[in-house]
Protein backbone atom coordinates (compact mmCIF):
# COMPACT_ATOMS: atom_id res chain seq x y z
CA UNK A 1 0.00 0.00 0.00
CA UNK A 2 0.83 3.73 -0.48
CA UNK A 3 1.72 5.43 2.25
CA UNK A 4 3.50 9.01 2.89
CA UNK A 5 7.29 8.93 2.98
CA UNK A 6 9.03 9.47 6.52
CA UNK A 7 9.26 12.95 6.94
CA UNK A 8 30.04 57.68 -9.20
CA UNK A 9 27.35 56.36 -7.44
CA UNK A 10 24.28 54.31 -8.34
CA UNK A 11 21.04 55.67 -9.11
CA UNK A 12 19.20 55.77 -6.38
CA UNK A 13 16.16 55.35 -8.10
CA UNK A 14 17.45 51.94 -8.45
CA UNK A 15 14.98 49.36 -7.27
CA UNK A 16 16.15 47.61 -4.22
CA UNK A 17 14.47 45.05 -2.48
CA UNK A 18 14.63 43.19 1.11
CA UNK A 19 15.86 44.60 4.20
CA UNK A 20 19.39 43.24 3.36
CA UNK A 21 19.70 44.98 0.52
CA UNK A 22 17.92 48.13 1.61
CA UNK A 23 20.66 48.77 4.20
CA UNK A 24 23.31 48.39 1.75
CA UNK A 25 22.08 50.75 -0.77
CA UNK A 26 22.31 53.11 2.49
CA UNK A 27 25.71 52.13 2.90
CA UNK A 28 26.79 52.75 -0.72
CA UNK A 29 24.62 56.21 -0.81
CA UNK A 30 27.30 57.19 1.76
CA UNK A 31 30.99 56.35 0.00
CA UNK A 32 32.78 57.14 -2.65
CA UNK A 33 31.49 53.69 -5.13
CA UNK A 34 34.41 54.39 -7.76
CA UNK A 35 36.98 54.13 -4.79
CA UNK A 36 35.21 50.83 -3.33
CA UNK A 37 35.24 49.54 -6.81
CA UNK A 38 39.03 50.19 -7.43
CA UNK A 39 39.65 48.66 -4.10
CA UNK A 40 37.68 45.60 -4.81
CA UNK A 41 40.43 45.48 -7.96
CA UNK A 42 39.06 46.44 -11.09
CA UNK A 43 40.79 48.15 -13.05
CA UNK A 44 38.32 48.94 -15.48
CA UNK A 45 35.34 51.15 -12.92
CA UNK A 46 32.99 50.41 -15.88
CA UNK A 47 32.95 46.87 -15.65
CA UNK A 48 32.38 46.94 -11.76
CA UNK A 49 29.97 49.68 -11.83
CA UNK A 50 27.89 47.10 -14.48
CA UNK A 51 28.09 44.32 -11.96
CA UNK A 52 26.95 47.07 -8.86
CA UNK A 53 24.02 48.07 -10.93
CA UNK A 54 22.95 44.36 -12.24
CA UNK A 55 23.80 43.31 -8.11
CA UNK A 56 21.56 45.95 -6.89
CA UNK A 57 18.62 45.69 -9.49
CA UNK A 58 18.64 42.23 -8.67
CA UNK A 59 15.09 40.87 -7.31
CA UNK A 60 16.97 40.15 -3.81
CA UNK A 61 20.20 38.50 -2.52
CA UNK A 62 18.99 34.58 -3.86
CA UNK A 63 18.52 36.25 -6.98
CA UNK A 64 21.83 37.38 -7.29
CA UNK A 65 23.57 34.57 -6.16
CA UNK A 66 21.14 32.59 -7.77
CA UNK A 67 22.27 34.34 -11.19
CA UNK A 68 25.30 33.13 -11.68
CA UNK A 69 26.82 36.31 -12.53
CA UNK A 70 30.52 36.20 -13.29
CA UNK A 71 32.61 39.38 -14.96
CA UNK A 72 35.71 37.72 -15.37
CA UNK A 73 37.17 39.02 -11.85
CA UNK A 74 34.67 38.01 -9.22
CA UNK A 75 31.69 35.48 -9.48
CA UNK A 76 28.57 36.81 -7.71
CA UNK A 77 29.50 35.34 -4.03
CA UNK A 78 32.93 36.26 -4.09
CA UNK A 79 31.49 40.14 -5.42
CA UNK A 80 28.82 40.42 -2.50
CA UNK A 81 31.55 39.09 -0.13
CA UNK A 82 34.28 41.71 -1.17
CA UNK A 83 32.00 44.33 -1.62
CA UNK A 84 30.63 44.24 2.10
CA UNK A 85 34.13 43.62 3.45
CA UNK A 86 34.87 47.60 1.64
CA UNK A 87 31.50 49.27 2.82
CA UNK A 88 32.28 47.29 6.33
CA UNK A 89 28.57 45.98 6.15
CA UNK A 90 28.23 43.47 9.13
CA UNK A 91 29.56 40.02 8.29
CA UNK A 92 27.25 37.84 10.00
CA UNK A 93 24.50 39.58 8.17
CA UNK A 94 25.35 38.77 4.83
CA UNK A 95 26.77 35.43 6.04
CA UNK A 96 23.52 34.81 7.51
CA UNK A 97 21.63 35.70 4.24
CA UNK A 98 24.25 33.56 2.01
CA UNK A 99 23.47 30.59 3.90
CA UNK A 100 19.59 31.18 3.76
CA UNK A 101 20.18 31.50 0.22
CA UNK A 102 22.27 28.00 -0.08
CA UNK A 103 19.22 26.25 1.79
CA UNK A 104 16.81 27.73 -0.78
CA UNK A 105 18.79 26.37 -3.48
CA UNK A 106 18.96 23.25 -2.20
CA UNK A 107 15.89 22.94 -1.51
CA UNK A 108 14.72 24.30 -4.72
CA UNK A 109 17.11 21.70 -6.59
CA UNK A 110 15.20 18.85 -4.32
CA UNK A 111 11.68 19.98 -5.72
CA UNK A 112 12.51 20.94 -9.22
CA UNK A 113 11.29 17.90 -10.59
CA UNK A 114 8.17 17.22 -8.97
CA UNK A 115 5.51 16.92 -11.01
CA UNK A 116 1.92 15.76 -11.18
CA UNK A 117 1.16 13.05 -14.77
CA UNK A 118 -2.71 13.28 -15.54
CA UNK A 119 -3.51 9.89 -16.36
CA UNK A 120 -6.22 8.69 -19.24
CA UNK A 121 -5.09 5.35 -20.38
CA UNK A 122 -4.63 7.32 -23.46
CA UNK A 123 -3.96 4.46 -26.74
CA UNK A 124 -2.69 6.36 -30.32
CA UNK A 125 -4.99 5.69 -33.43
CA UNK A 126 -4.43 7.94 -35.78
CA UNK A 127 -3.38 11.40 -33.86
CA UNK A 128 -0.86 12.73 -35.50
CA UNK A 129 2.60 12.68 -33.43
CA UNK A 130 3.00 16.46 -33.93
CA UNK A 131 -0.09 17.19 -32.50
CA UNK A 132 0.34 15.01 -29.84
CA UNK A 133 3.51 16.53 -28.94
CA UNK A 134 1.86 20.06 -28.68
CA UNK A 135 -0.79 18.76 -26.28
CA UNK A 136 1.80 16.98 -24.01
CA UNK A 137 1.81 19.73 -21.39
CA UNK A 138 -1.97 19.29 -20.98
CA UNK A 139 -1.13 15.75 -18.89
CA UNK A 140 1.42 17.32 -16.93
CA UNK A 141 0.77 19.64 -13.62
CA UNK A 142 3.43 21.76 -12.10
CA UNK A 143 2.77 22.57 -8.22
CA UNK A 144 3.86 26.09 -7.11
CA UNK A 145 7.16 26.09 -5.52
CA UNK A 146 5.81 27.34 -2.10
CA UNK A 147 3.75 24.73 -2.08
CA UNK A 148 6.95 22.12 -2.09
CA UNK A 149 9.25 24.01 -0.92
CA UNK A 150 10.51 23.59 2.73
CA UNK A 151 6.71 21.63 3.70
CA UNK A 152 6.75 18.12 5.70
CA UNK A 153 5.53 15.54 3.29
CA UNK A 154 1.88 15.51 5.04
CA UNK A 155 1.78 19.56 3.43
CA UNK A 156 3.31 18.19 0.26
CA UNK A 157 0.28 15.57 -0.38
CA UNK A 158 -2.40 17.76 0.80
CA UNK A 159 -0.98 20.37 -1.96
CA UNK A 160 -1.31 17.58 -4.42
CA UNK A 161 -4.59 16.74 -3.43
CA UNK A 162 -5.88 20.21 -3.61
CA UNK A 163 -4.22 20.49 -7.26
CA UNK A 164 -5.93 17.76 -8.42
CA UNK A 165 -9.70 18.01 -7.21
CA UNK A 166 -9.26 21.72 -8.68
CA UNK A 167 -7.78 20.09 -12.57
CA UNK A 168 -10.24 17.29 -12.47
CA UNK A 169 -13.24 20.00 -11.68
CA UNK A 170 -12.04 22.96 -14.07
CA UNK A 171 -11.25 20.41 -17.08
CA UNK A 172 -15.08 18.31 -15.90
CA UNK A 173 -12.77 15.44 -15.83
CA UNK A 174 -11.16 15.46 -19.87
CA UNK A 175 -8.32 17.17 -21.42
CA UNK A 176 -8.07 17.53 -25.07
CA UNK A 177 -7.60 14.99 -27.57
CA UNK A 178 -5.85 12.62 -24.53
CA UNK A 179 -9.52 12.16 -23.24
CA UNK A 180 -11.48 10.84 -19.99
CA UNK A 181 -9.26 11.30 -16.62
CA UNK A 182 -8.73 7.81 -14.87
CA UNK A 183 -6.37 8.84 -12.18
CA UNK A 184 -2.98 11.00 -11.52
CA UNK A 185 0.58 9.81 -10.53
CA UNK A 186 2.17 12.12 -8.25
CA UNK A 187 6.46 12.33 -8.83
CA UNK A 188 7.96 12.83 -5.35
CA UNK A 189 11.42 14.51 -5.12
CA UNK A 190 12.32 10.47 -3.29
CA UNK A 191 12.01 9.40 -6.79
CA UNK A 192 8.82 7.48 -5.91
CA UNK A 193 5.12 7.34 -7.52
CA UNK A 194 2.11 8.12 -5.65
CA UNK A 195 -1.10 7.54 -7.29
CA UNK A 196 -4.36 9.48 -6.35
CA UNK A 197 -8.23 9.05 -7.89
CA UNK A 198 -9.74 11.97 -9.30
CA UNK A 199 -11.08 13.33 -5.76
CA UNK A 200 -7.94 13.37 -4.72
CA UNK A 201 -7.42 10.33 -2.50
CA UNK A 202 -4.18 8.53 -2.56
CA UNK A 203 -4.36 5.00 -3.78
CA UNK A 204 -2.73 1.69 -3.05
CA UNK A 205 -1.10 0.99 -5.98
CA UNK A 206 0.47 2.66 -9.24
CA UNK A 207 -0.10 -0.54 -11.63
CA UNK A 208 -1.85 0.08 -14.28
CA UNK A 209 -0.97 4.07 -14.98
CA UNK A 210 1.70 3.94 -17.62
CA UNK A 211 3.19 7.02 -18.51
CA UNK A 212 4.30 7.87 -21.83
CA UNK A 213 5.26 11.16 -23.75
CA UNK A 214 4.96 12.67 -27.05
CA UNK A 215 8.02 14.19 -28.04
CA UNK A 216 9.73 15.56 -31.92
CA UNK A 217 13.14 15.75 -32.66
CA UNK A 218 14.79 16.64 -35.23
CA UNK A 219 17.45 14.46 -36.54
Amino acid sequence: MNTLPPNKNIDSNIPVSGSLFDEMKNKLQKVNTTNILISMGYKSTKNGFRTLEKFLTSDDICDWLKSGHYDFHYNSKEFIENLCALIEFDHSLYKTEINHCTKIKNEYEKIRNCYIFVNTNFHRTTQPIFSLALMEGHRRLILAKQELMFKTNNQIFNNVSNLIKKHYRETSGEIPMWGKIDNYLYHHFDGKQYAFDSNGRLLDTTTGINESRATLSIK
